[in-house]
Formats: structure tokens, C-alpha cells, sequence
């Protein structure tokens, strides 16, 4: 690969992760990488020799700067860097120099002058170009030509380094170790919690002795994590927000400015602005489209105007004339969303109790402390009782938990299975089942074709090219491209019987020619729906799966859970840079939430009693105690899942099952091509009961409002009737949708 395609893989991977800076070791990053060069079009062999490599060698691309996107920079692959006023050369140094040089021209001493204190010193570092990475150079400088005030991380490794005035570098961590040995007055270190301390012990490894402040607390290097008196419960409240160094007034008006200044900028960021950006090679923020990040900003902004006293009607005439710009990416939907969204939340939580409103950048990250909040919040709010809530915004919900290509998607789900067990799964269910499937099927059209149906297919033809008007009717504008490959079906024929694959267009050209329309459809109608019905047995192949492979059960209902951000809502990690996390939804007419008090609701009253609200949570008496409520919860949780589908189904749908029987359809799950001959994809969506469930604040149907229920059952109804349809041939499974229309009626007539 080229320097030029690097930069672009790089630059394309900051567009779709959520910090904007890419983490090779984070694995979810790493998925976002292999979908990138997917698309790129390199093959499955190049892709993961390029992941393998990266988790060997975790090579090092850029630095990003405590300062803000004014002080980061990327660092070529020449060694050097380059960026506004910034310009180090880390090449630029004296490899003779091992050792402290004596300036020639110091005078000596006096006799009798105060005596001159030793000076320290740290050793260097450069960034190694053949190694891609950052490499110890072998000397060492004085700590006063330490620019200590310029700090850079190291997102490959989360190293801090400081900038030197010989254009190296040296680790902030041995720079404060040298600080900590030559001062007499510094006896002890201060942590914002523990898991910074740890990171910080398992590289310098303190004494037991060694007195620390973790979260404002004193205790010692030995004592960390055993200072839980015994039987004492622990706190339900996470800790206070503790800073480094504390705010001043200024320090937090500029946060917040900067905070605020970013969510505008893309609130009203243009189509022209970011292909210039992207001609350029700078930088995107965020993941997600540029349409929802649009549509999160104009959330922020219309909790932050009405703070100030604007109307609804103000500030939509505000976001509707940014969206009515044909170059921008905020739509009318997204705005409608948004004023829904914010309406929620101030009715959750009270405008007058809303402190702090930032959007997920560093800026706000720093002025309210969630730095590492380690969330899919997508923006924050400060309450004035000092609560800290994070906020996963979501236009409507129409969610959609999985819409990727099939093998990522099957990738991801068998992630942590032996490779004997990886291959078995992908044989009976993966990608390559799926092709075979339709390989098959189109074996015996072609066969056919060339058979019984060669005189109707040739007139067929024929028909097509005499009249233009007919063959765009069935093939579309682009209908002489299909044409032409129909015209070569010598060569089709000989594909199929030399066992070779067809490519995607020549699968399209014979789906349509022998589809719905078409005259070949009228007399073999099953050539056509033997192809079209691929998507099905795909989908009957994976939840069969499902039900049949504990394992694959168990990371399909994982993934879920975690998509579903069941521990941010519960707080069973006790993460301490959050006292709340929230799921808000821009239904209207006011928005919906998924919250803790509806979560338990759904998985049911046994969830409930395991979590701290009702009894064996909140009785933990030390940390070991609440990870094995909180995996008890958790365990419940996913025993409650289970997927139910009906034989040749389109879908089966993912429900949570009470112990009284109960069940509540929460999501759709489907194997689905964009039309024969496209990839597969795996989608997971969300269903409607759940949606309106939440609208109207209870999974119990019969407690929602008259004209929702008769809604949601119209539209169920519909649903089945398309059900039946897919079930033509298949007398069990129209006996049992014929009974669920029934039931459906019924309910219908209930008042």
C-alpha cells in the first residue's frame, strides 16, 4: 500500500469512529478498518493479513494533542510532521550524544556559593519509520529543555509524551518519576480513579508504601482496592467528579464556547465544506452519517436555546432554514426529531434543573469530566444537583442494531470461537452457504433455459430489443448493459457448468428475464422464486443456528445486549464518570426513552428484585459482591432471550420471555440481499411493539391508548397476511399464521 492510500484508510476511519481518532487497539475500530478496505475492494486475504498485522505490531499513525484540533497532527511516514505553526523533525538529534554535555562556556563554581543542584534527566524518543513506531533514540536531556507544557497522546498505545527544544520527545510518565525522585516535598501521587492508577502501576509497578489520592481519597499503593471496610455496603453514587486541576471561571467558558462552537459547525456543516475538507485530508468528527450528526447537534442546540428562553417555534424556524439549504445535511425529519428529543429530556429532567448541556467532543468532555465515560452517548447534560447523564440519541425507532455486510456481521458474532468451531459455523451459515444456495438454484434455470425454455427465452429476447420501451420497463435505464450480458449466454452456461461463480450483474440479468412480468415467470414461476427465496433459507440457516448452537446463542443475545446499552442504563459497571445514561428516541410528538425504570420492565419483575432498586444490588457489600449481582442480572437478562421464527419465514423476530409466559417481540432479524446478485447484509432492527411500547410508557398492551393499540394491530395484521404469502407450500406454518390473524381480530374487537 501506497503512503497516499494509507492517509486515505486513515482519513476515512476518523469520519466513522466516535472520537474521531482511530484506535488500533480497539477492536470495534478495527471492524470499522476491515469494512473500509472492504469496500475498497482488496480481498479477504490482503484484509487480514493488514488486521493481523495491526494486532501484532499495533502501528502508530498520529498523535493527538491535549489542545484541541489547532495542536493535532499526523506524523508522515518519512519520520517527520507537520501542521500550522507546528514543525518537529524527529530525526533531528545527535545520536553521538549519550551523555550529559558540560557547557563549554559555564563558569566554574565560587567557593562558597550556594551549592548548584544536580540537574535530571529523561531519556529521548523519535518516531521510527521503518518500524512505525516510537523508539527510544538512545540519549538523554537535562528535564529543564522539557517543554512540559505541550503534552501529546499516543493513541496507539494512550502514552502521553512531552514535546522536547530539540525537536524530540520524552514520556511524561519517566519525566514525572525523574520529578518524583528529585524533590523532597513530593511524596505522594494523585489519580482521578482507579483504573487510571492501575494503568499507571502496571508500568512503574510502586511500592505498597507509596502514598497515593485516588478520586480525593489518601491511601497507599498497597492498600488500593482493599480499602472497602469489611461489610460495608458500597456507595450506589459513583464518585464526585474530581479534576486534576480545578476549572477556573475562564477555563470552563472556553470549554464550553468550544464545545458549543463545534456542535454549530455541524449543525450547519455543508456538502461543499466537507468535500474541500476532504480534498485537503483533514479530518472529520464523529461516527455515524453526516445526517445524524447534523440531526445529535440540533438537539444540542435546542436544549441550549430553550435554556434561554426561545420557543419551540423560534428555534425550529432556526433549524428548518439551515435545513432548507440544498447544501447542508440537516433534514426536516432530523429537525422534527430533535425539537421530540429535546422535549423528553426536558420533561425527564426539568429545564430548570439543567445544568451543563455539551455535545461528546473534548471540550465538553473536560468541562464536565466524562473523559473515558467508555459510552455510546452522543452528547451530555449536568444537572444542578451535580449529576452527570449521558444521552444516545436516535432520530426514531426505526433502529437498526445491525446493518452491515453478512460475513463482518458473522465475523463479529463468532469472534471468540475456536477456529474449528469458527469454520463449521461458516459452513453451515455463512456467506459462502448462501452463494452455493443460489448458485444451485440459478444452475437449474440456466438448465432450463437451454432446455425446455430455449425457444421462449430466445422471443423473449427478441421482444426486448425490438422495443427499448418494454426492455427499460423490466430492466431498468441501464437495460442494454443487461442486454448485452443476456447476449452472451453461451458464456453464462459454460460458468455454471464449469462450477465457476457469476458475477453480480449476469445474476441481476437473469433474475429479471425470468421475473415477476416476464413470460417466462408466467410458465415457471418457481425458477424465479427458487432464487428470490435465497434470503429466507439464508435466514432459516442462521436462527436455526441460533437455537441449535449455544455458543453462537449465547454472542448473537450478547451483542444485543450490548447494542441495547443494557449496562450504561442499569450502571452495572459502576462507571464512574456517569451517574445516568439514557436512550432517547425523537418519535413525536415529544420523544420516547428507554430508561432504567422501562428496561426492567421488560426483562421482568426476577430482573428487578437482582438489581440495586429493589434488593440484592444495592446490599452489595464490596465491589467483588456488586460484579456478581451485576452478572447475575446480566445472566438473566440473556436467559430471557430467545429468537421465534416459523419455517420458511422472511424474519424471525428476537422476544424477551417472562417467567408467567409473557413474551414481547423487541427486534426483527433477517439475512437480506439489496436484490439478487448484491451481498447479503444481517439486519437487526427494531420491532414496533417496542417502539410504541415505549411511547406509551408500558410493555403491557392493554394499557396503551385505544388508537395505538388499534394501530400497532393493523399493521401486525398486515404483516401476517405478508406472511402467508411467504408460506405458500407450507401448510403448518399457514395453519399457524390463519390462527395469529385470528387472535389479531379478536383483539381488535376489544375496547
Amino acid at each position: 500500500m501506497d503512503k497516499e492510500f494509507i492517509e486515505e484508510i486513515i482519513l476515512e476511519l476518523s469520519y466513522r469512529v466516535s472520537s474521531g481518532i482511530p484506535d488500533l487497539k480497539n477492536e470495534d475500530h478495527l471492524l470499522f478498518l476491515r469494512e473500509i478496505l472492504e469496500e475498497k475492494g482488496l480481498s479477504f486475504d490482503v484484509i487480514e493479513n493488514v488486521i493481523d498485522n495491526l494486532r501484532e505490531k499495533r502501528l502508530l499513525t498520529e498523535l493527538a494533542s491535549f489542545g484541541g484540533p489547532t495542536r493535532s497532527f499526523a506524523i508522515d511516514f518519512d519520520g517527520t510532521h507537520s501542521s500550522g505553526s507546528l514543525n518537529f523533525d524527529f530525526k533531528n538529534y545527535d545520536p553521538e550524544i549519550k551523555e550529559p554535555v558540560q557547557d563549554d562556556e559555564a563558569e566554574a563554581e565560587d567557593e562558597g556559593d550556594e551549592p548548584v543542584k544536580e540537574e535530571s534527566y529523561v531519556p529521548t524518543y523519535i518516531f521510527d519509520a521503518d518500524k512505525m513506531e516510537i523508539v527510544e533514540t538512545g540519549n538523554i536531556i537535562p528535564k529543564s529543555d522539557v517543554l512540559s507544557e505541550n503534552k501529546f497522546k499516543c493513541f496507539m498505545t494512550g502514552e502521553v509524551f512531552l514535546e522536547t527544544t530539540n525537536g524530540t520527545l520524552v514520556k511524561e510518565l519517566e519525566y514525572l518519576d525523574s520529578e518524583i525522585e528529585d524533590e523532597d516535598n513530593i511524596n505522594e501521587i494523585e489519580f482521578s480513579d482507579e483504573s487510571e492508577f492501575e494503568k499507571y502501576n502496571s508500568q512503574h509497578k510502586m511500592r505498597d508504601t507509596t502514598v497515593v489520592t485516588i478520586s480525593g481519597k489518601e491511601t497507599t499503593a498497597g492498600e488500593v482496592g482493599k480499602t472497602q471496610k469489611k461489610g460495608e455496603p458500597v456507595s450506589d453514587k459513583p464518585s464526585e467528579p474530581k479534576d486534576k486541576e480545578i476549572l477556573s471561571p475562564e477555563k470552563k467558558k472556553e470549554l464550553r464556547s468550544a464545545d458549543h462552537e463545534r456542535a454549530d459547525h455541524v449543525l450547519s456543516y455543508t456538502k461543499t465544506e466537507y468535500a474541500e475538507r476532504e480534498k485537503q485530508g483533514k479530518e472529520d468528527v464523529g461516527a455515524g452519517t453526516h445526517e445524524s450528526r447534523a440531526g445529535e447537534a440540533a438537539t444540542h442546540y435546542a436544549i441550549r436555546q430553550m435554556k434561554e428562553g426561545k420557543s419551540r417555534e423560534e428555534i425550529k424556524a432556526v433549524l428548518m432554514e439551515i435545513a432548507n439549504k440544498k447544501d447542508t445535511y440537516l433534514d426536516s425529519k432530523w429537525v422534527d426529531a430533535a425539537l421530540n428529543a429535546t422535549d423528553k429530556i426536558i420533561n425527564l429532567f426539568g429545564m430548570e434543573n439543567i445544568n451543563e448541556v455539551v455535545w461528546d467532543t473534548p471540550f465538553g468532555r473536560e468541562l464536565i469530566d466524562t473523559e473515558g465515560h467508555d459510552t455510546s452517548s452522543d452528547m451530555f447534560i449536568t444537572t444542578k444537583d451535580g449529576r452527570r447523564i449521558g444521552v444516545s440519541l436516535k432520530q426514531s425507532g426505526k433502529v437498526f442494531l445491525s446493518n452491515n455486510g453478512y460475513a463482518k456481521s458473522l465475523d463479529a458474532l463468532i469472534d471468540n470461537l475456536s477456529d474449528e468451531e469458527k469454520t463449521s459455523v461458516k459452513n453451515l451459515i455463512g456467506s459462502q452457504a448462501h452463494n452455493e444456495d443460489i448458485r444451485k438454484h440459478i444452475e437449474g434455470s440456466v438448465g432450463e433455459l437451454k432446455g425446455d425454455l430455449s425457444g421462449l427465452f430466445k422471443k423473449t429476447m427478441n421482444d426486448y430489443k425490438k422495443d427499448p420501451d418494454l426492455a427499460k420497463k423490466v430492466f431498468g435505464t441501464n437495460y442494454k448493459d443487461y442486454l448485452k450480458v443476456l447476449d452472451d449466454f453461451d458464456s453464462i452456461a459454460a460458468k455454471i457448468e464449469a462450477g465457476e461463480n457469476l458475477k453480480g450483474k449476469e445474476i441481476k440479468a437473469l433474475a429479471k428475464v425470468i421475473g415477476k412480468g416476464s413470460e417466462i415467470y408466467d410458465k415457471r414461476p418457481d425458477l424465479y422464486d427458487n432464487m428470490n427465496l435465497a434470503d429466507n433459507r439464508a435466514t432459516q440457516r442462521l436462527l436455526n443456528e441460533f437455537n441449535e448452537n449455544p455458543k453462537f446463542a449465547m454472542n448473537m443475545k450478547r451483542f444485543i445486549m450490548d447494542k441495547v446499552h443494557i449496562t450504561d442504563i442499569l450502571n452495572l459497571k459502576h462507571n464512574p464518570k456517569l451517574d445516568e445514561f439514557v436512550t432517547i428516541y425523537g418519535e413525536p410528538p415529544d420523544g420516547i426513552d428507554l430508561s432504567k425504570d422501562r428496561l426492567l420492565e421488560l426483562f421482568g419483575e426476577k430482573t428487578n428484585k437482582l438489581y440495586e432498586i429493589k434488593e440484592e444490588f444495592q446490599k452489595a457489600k464490596t465491589p467483588d459482591d456488586r460484579k456478581k449481582k451485576a452478572a447475575q442480572v446480566m445472566k438473566q437478562i440473556e436467559n430471557s432471550i430467545y429468537v421465534d421464527f416459523k419455517d420458511g419465514a422472511r424474519t424471525g423476530e428476537i422476544k424477551i420471555k417472562h417467567e408467567d409466559g409473557k413474551e414481547y417481540p423487541i427486534f426483527t432479524v433477517a439475512v437480506r440481499a439489496r436484490g439478487l446478485g448484491s451481498a447479503p447484509a444481517l439486519e437487526i432492527y427494531q420491532a414496533d411493539y417496542m417502539t410504541t411500547a415505549l411511547k406509551n410508557g408500558s410493555f403491557d398492551i392493554k394499557k396503551w391508548t385505544p388508537k395505538e393499540r388499534t394501530k400497532f394491530l393493523t399493521k401486525l395484521k398486515a404483516e401476517y397476511q405478508e406472511k402467508l404469502k411467504d408460506n405458500a407450500g407450507n401448510p403448518t406454518g399457514i395453519s399457524e399464521i390463519e390462527q395469529g390473524i385470528k387472535r389479531i381480530d379478536e383483539k381488535l374487537k376489544e375496547k
